[in-house]
């Protein structure tokens, strides 16, 4: 039964690979379904239920997804796997939060952490931090939420990633706008704009700007807003995201009555040779 079992493991990731999703779900499920009450393969059925909650957290199915990864839970905890208890938790709390639910999303974070620590996981332990910062800013604790995040900085900081922390700065940023502390909103959106330059990924740049865009926007600050806009449809321009540059365009558009006359022909002018330029692009496709 175990080589059957191997192969219908190797069958549904590779169902995976190919993007054969529904496949791989069904066949993933009957493969819990034998082992089931297999009480020697108690822990094979553990690790399957997380690779099949995982697979649809990635398609927003929270609920279900939940569901298997909690009876995964209770098997690692009988089993004393601290290290895969604590991946448990964590990956519940992440779910719990994206369901809003972020009082019981808090019961599991914070054993992750715990657990995370216990195993020596640095960069876990930060993934864990970052996402406790997150749930903490959604129950409204935005002050304890900044001090957990800057642990999390700490971490990523020292082990040198930077796609993580360029992240975890916007999220910092959209949460001192919820404090009304503009300049630290700014101050944490340059850093992520910094960083997305030193690794020359356009895309980083689109979105660490556009989020500086909608910061100034809700401030009321249009041309800073505009300013950014502007940077970040270059940004997803040079990304070959033409859609999405286009569409921060509008924006600039939007806002450009609301400026001085010289400024918004300024603005205008600069966002019509964008416009120009993508739309050209696009047609060469």
């Amino acid at each position: 039964m175990v080589e059957n079992i191997k192969e219908k493991i190797e069958r549904a990731r590779k169902m995976v690979q190919e993007n054969r999703i529904n496949e791989a779900v069904t066949i993933y499920h009957d493969i819990l379904k034998i082992l089931k009450d297999d009480e020697s393969n108690k822990l094979l059925y553990a690790d399957i239920a997380v690779e099949l909650g995982t697979l649809l957290t990635n398609f927003e199915f929270y609920e279900e997804s939940i569901s298997l990864i909690k009876e995964a839970y209770s098997i690692y905890q009988s089993l004393n796997k601290v290290e895969d208890l604590a991946n448990a938790a964590y990956n519940l709390a992440v779910n719990l939060l994206n369901l809003s639910k972020p009082e019981e999303a808090l019961k599991y974070i914070e054993k992750a952490i715990k657990l995370f620590e216990k195993v020596n996981d640095s960069i876990a332990h930060a993934d864990a931090l970052y996402t406790y910062g997150l749930i903490l800013s959604e129950l409204e604790r935005d002050e304890d939420a900044i001090k957990i995040l800057k642990k999390a900085e700490k971490i990523y900081s020292a082990e040198g990633i930077s796609e993580a922390l360029i992240s975890l700065y916007q999220d910092m940023a959209n949460i001192y706008l919820d404090m009304e502390n503009i300049k630290n909103a700014e101050a944490y959106l340059k850093k992520a704009l910094k960083l997305a330059e030193e690794l020359g990924d356009p895309s980083s740049i689109g979105d660490a700007a556009s989020t500086a865009g909608e910061i100034f926007e809700v401030a009321g600050n249009f041309k800073k807003a505009c300013e950014y806009y502007l940077m970040a449809a270059e940004a997803y321009k040079n990304a070959k995201l033409y859609d999405l540059a286009l569409e921060i365009l509008e924006r600039v558009e939007s806002y450009l009555n609301d400026l001085p006359k010289a400024t918004a022909k300024r603005f205008r002018n600069k966002a019509w040779d964008l416009e120009d330029e993508i739309k050209k692009l696009k047609s060469e496709k």
